[in-house]
C-alpha cells in the first residue's frame, strides 16, 4: 500500500519505494512531506489490513494505492488498485514578516481540523518542525508550548500577543494531535516568520497573557464499586471530597453545600454537608448517614447549595468506606438555594462556565473517571481499525 499525491493509481513513478518514504531527492514535492511505513502490513487478516505509524507534515489530499504482489511491489505501476482517499487537515503554510519587540498574532487557516487542544511552538528556522528542535528559553517564553489558542474555529486558530525579542528567521510548528506535551508532537510546519529590527526603538515587553490550562487531575481507580444497596434503617459512612476551581475568582464558598447520594432524585441518603470551600483547593469530610424511609441503590449524586455566595466546583469524589470512590464532574456555578444569584457570577472570568447557574444539580457522573474542566464524557465511536480488530462493522 502506498500514499501518493491525488491522481490515478498505477502510474509510472521513478524510485516509487523511496518516494513513498519521502526521499528528498525525489522530484515529486509531496515526497518530503509524507512519512509512510512501506512494506508488509503492520497487522491484518483475511478481513482487513493496516499499515500504522504514518504521518504528514502539511495538508494535502492523497490517494491510497494497494499492491498484493508482496516483494514484487517495486514500482508505481505495481500499485494499481485504488483503495481510498486521505484528506489531511491542518494549517496551510504561509510566510510573514514581523518586528522584534512588537506584539503580533499567529493566525493559521485551513480546510478544517482545528480545536481548542491545538498548540503552537516557535523554533529557529534552522530546525525543521519534524526534527523537534532543542528547547529555547526565549522562544518558549514568547509562546509557551502549552498555551491554548486565544480564538479557534473549525477552519482557523489564533495565538495572540506574541513578542519575539531577537531578530531572525523562525518557524511556527503546529500540534493538532491532542498530545502536545513534548516537542515531538509539533511536527507540522505552519508558518515561516522573519523577525526584523523594529522600525522605532521599542522597550522589551513580555508576551501574553496566555491561558495555559492545567491537565486534568488523575482519574480515580477504585478497587471496588459503590455498594449495590444500602438497606433501610442502616447507617453508612460516606466521605465527600469537593474540589473548587483554582482559576476563577469567586469559586470559593462559605457554604453550607449539601451532598446527597441517591438512587433517583426522590430516593436518597441523608446529606453530607461541607462548609468553607477554599479557592483552588479541596475540602473533605466524612459523616455517617442513614437512609430516609426506604432502601437506597446508590446511583447518582445530588448537590444543593444553601449559601448566598457562588461556588464553581470542578468535581466531587464520593466514597463509601475507604476504597469505593466515584468522581462526579460538575463544572457549573451553584448559587443560594431559593436566593438571588451571587455578584461573583458577573466576574466569572476565563474559562467560561460550561453550564448555567443552578441551585442544585443531579448527576450520575460519567464513565471517564472525571473529565477535564468544561468537558463532558461521551462515548466516542470506535475508529475503523479498532472495529476491524473486533470483527465489527461500523453500524454495530
Amino acid at each position: 500500500e502506498a500514499l501518493t499525491p491525488l491522481r490515478r493509481c498505477g502510474g509510472v513513478w521513478r524510485n516509487a519505494v523511496y518516494r513513498i518514504r519521502g526521499n528528498e531527492n525525489e522530484t515529486d514535492p509531496a515526497a518530503t512531506f509524507v512519512f509512510f511505513p512501506i512494506g508488509a502490513r503492520s497487522e491484518g487478516n483475511s478481513e482487513y489490513e493496516a499499515w500504522t505509524g504514518s504521518f504528514a507534515l502539511r495538508t494535502m489530499d492523497l490517494a491510497i494505492c494497494w499492491c498484493n504482489l508482496g516483494g514484487l511491489c517495486l514500482n508505481g505501476e505495481d500499485y494499481a488498485v485504488h483503495a481510498g482517499y486521505v484528506h489531511l487537515e491542518g494549517p496551510k503554510e504561509v510566510n510573514r514578516t514581523v518586528e522584534a519587540r512588537t506584539a503580533f498574532d499567529i493566525f493559521v487557516e485551513g480546510s478544517g481540523g482545528f480545536q481548542s487542544t491545538d498548540r503552537m511552538r516557535l523554533q529557529p528556522a534552522s530546525s525543521p518542525c519534524h526534527e523537534a528542535g532543542p528547547a529555547d528559553a526565549k522562544l518558549d517564553a514568547a509562546l509557551p508550548h502549552d498555551a491554548a489558542p486565544c480564538a479557534v474555529s473549525l477552519t482557523s486558530a489564533r495565538w495572540c500577543n506574541i513578542v519575539v525579542e531577537e531578530p531572525g528567521d523562525y518557524v511556527a510548528c503546529w500540534c493538532g494531535t491532542g498530545d502536545c506535551s513534548s516537542a515531538q508532537g509539533f511536527r507540522v510546519h505552519a508558518q515561516n516568520i522573519t523577525v526584523v529590527v523594529p522600525s522605532a526603538p521599542a522597550a522589551p515587553k513580555p508576551s501574553g497573557p496566555f491561558f495555559r490550562p492545567l491537565p486534568p487531575r488523575e482519574p480515580l481507580h477504585s478497587s471496588r464499586p459503590w455498594p449495590a444497596l444500602v438497606s433501610n434503617g442502616s447507617r453508612t459512612e460516606v466521605t465527600v471530597r469537593a474540589w473548587t476551581r483554582h482559576d476563577v475568582p469567586g469559586s470559593q464558598s462559605v457554604g453550607p453545600v449539601e451532598f446527597f447520594v441517591c438512587e433517583n432524585p426522590t430516593v436518597c441518603l441523608e446529606p453530607v454537608v461541607l462548609s468553607n470551600l477554599f479557592l483552588g483547593d479541596f475540602t473533605n469530610t466524612t459523616q455517617v448517614v442513614s437512609t430516609v424511609g426506604s432502601a437506597v441503590r446508590p446511583q447518582a449524586l445530588w448537590v444543593r447549595s444553601q449559601s448566598a455566595d457562588a461556588w464553581l466546583p470542578e468535581f466531587v469524589d464520593v466514597a463509601f468506606g475507604t476504597d469505593s470512590e466515584r468522581r462526579f464532574p460538575l463544572n457549573r456555578w451553584l448559587v443560594a438555594h431559593g436566593g438571588a444569584a451571587s455578584p461573583a457570577l458577573a466576574d466569572a472570568g476565563s474559562p467560561e462556565r460550561s453550564l448555567p447557574p443552578a441551585e442544585a444539580v443531579y448527576t450520575p457522573g460519567d464513565r471517564c473517571g472525571g473529565c477535564p474542566r468544561g468537558f463532558g464524557c461521551v462515548a466516542r465511536p470506535l475508529a475503523a481499525l479498532a472495529l476491524a480488530r473486533l470483527g465489527l462493522a461500523q453500524d454495530e
